[in-house]
């Protein structure tokens, strides 16, 4: 990246001027770790910040190769050409990584913890965990599914196949909440195929998650099954319940972990405890006894919890403004999706990055900040083209040739 920006730093400057805005947008994560560095000096605040400039600068780029650069849209299908093929080699690798461990990192994984499935095998690849394993698989098939809505090539199914036998191989829970935002995003599409009620996807997809995020933070099973599983790592919550006789239900790690999280806001609501603070404050409540001593130190496993932890309300108020400007600019995107399937794809990456940020922290996958960046600048390039023209002022917009629909031409507006 710091060859590019020596390279083109007067072009991205122009760029910046000309997005105006929008930079709003990129800025306010930065400015909440800013923030958040003055007030708690520390290593981990500096990393987090260095992250949030990175996806800037990141939107900053992929929005400039779109709009100053005059390239048009379709060149998305390039991203997407990189995702199949990172899709087929990390799913090949976790495929053999079962049999043969290649390279650090790849193992399989025993949770004893999981109650309902018991002990299952998970690959991991070279990622940290599945879970990583498979938010960064579901993005690539994501992409990759675009692409792929009017071609019949069977080689291409073949890899989308491979991809997704690779993401069940993960046993990762993100596969539901995957299942629930498909429902969600895609109703108007599902709609169209099978005739339905046009909000009964909308419906079972929010229903979905709501069970789905009510059995993983009080997850219920037999007398029998909790007798095995009562001193797991998943099972340290502080509320056991018995609805009905011989069921029982108890808290989990999870909902352990957001309680705390709640508690350090409560302790410092304005600021928070400093970004990246978290999982420091949990060792210091399992020092003196207020957190189990057997259960695992992780972070909050919500974005929403942990940036109340750790920023406080302004960092929540920061969060909201930009989620809402996200969303609204996502809705303002000028090409129709029927011309550009790939923004749906990218408005269910981020669909799913909402959702799944109740339960994980998923700004914590690194390699999924690539992908941030590429939805931010194709959500800043179609901003701008549907913003209106002022007089005399030079914007291009696109226009589709019916005869040839992969060619894309631009003209000038005055």
């Amino acid at each position: 990246m710091a060859p590019f920006i020596l390279r083109y730093y007067r072009a991205l400057v122009h760029h910046i001027q000309f997005l105006g805005p929008a930079i709003f947008l990129l800025l306010l994560p930065s400015l909440v770790h800013l923030s958040s560095c003055f007030l708690y000096p520390t290593q981990a605040a500096f990393l987090e910040l260095g992250g949030s400039v990175y996806l800037a600068l990141l939107a900053l780029i992929f929005s400039w190769w779109f709009t100053v650069e005059h390239r048009p849209i379709h060149n998305l299908a390039t991203i997407s050409s990189v995702a199949i093929f990172l899709s087929f080699a990390i799913s090949i690798l976790s495929i053999i990584s079962i049999w043969v461990p290649i390279g650090h990192g790849i193992d399989l994984v025993f949770p004893k913890q999981f109650p309902v499935l018991g002990i299952i095998h998970r690959v991991e690849g070279f990622s940290i965990t599945p879970n990583m394993q498979a938010s960064i698989l579901l993005v690539f098939l994501c992409l990759f599914l675009s692409t792929t809505t009017n071609n019949r090539s069977h080689q291409k199914w073949l890899f989308f196949s491979l991809g997704a036998f690779s993401l069940i191989l993960t046993g990762s829970k993100v596969l539901i909440t995957a299942f629930f935002s498909f429902l969600i995003a895609c109703s108007t599409w599902l709609v169209s195929r099978l005739g339905w009620p046009p909000n009964l996807f909308r419906i079972l997809g929010i229903a979905g998650i709501i069970l789905y995020m009510s059995f993983l933070h009080l997850p219920c099973m037999t007398d029998g099954q909790y007798q095995q599983l009562e001193s797991a790592a998943y099972l340290q919550g502080n509320q056991t319940y018995r609805p009905f006789s011989g069921v029982t239900c108890r808290a989990s790690t999870y909902t352990l972990l957001k309680e705390k999280a709640v508690g350090f806001f409560l302790t410092h609501p304005v600021s928070g405890i400093g970004s990246g603070q978290f999982t420091k404050g949990i060792r210091q409540q399992q020092h003196i006894g207020a957190y189990p001593a057997s259960a695992p130190v992780y972070a909050p496993h919500s974005i929403y919890f942990g940036i109340l932890a750790e920023n406080g309300l302004i960092g929540a108020f920061l969060l909201l403004i930009w989620i809402i400007l996200w969303m609204r600019t996502m809705t303002r995107v000028s090409f129709h999706r029927d011309q550009h399937p790939i923004l749906d794809a990218l408005r269910l990456i981020l669909l799913f990055f909402l959702l799944e940020g109740m339960a994980m922290d998923v700004m914590n996958h690194r390699g999924l900040w690539v992908v941030a960046g590429i939805t931010i600048g194709v959500i800043m390039y179609g901003s701008e083209t549907a913003d209106p023209v002022e007089p005399g002022k030079k914007t291009f917009t696109g226009t589709i040739d019916p005869g040839h629909p992969s060619k894309l031409s631009f003209h000038k507006d005055r």
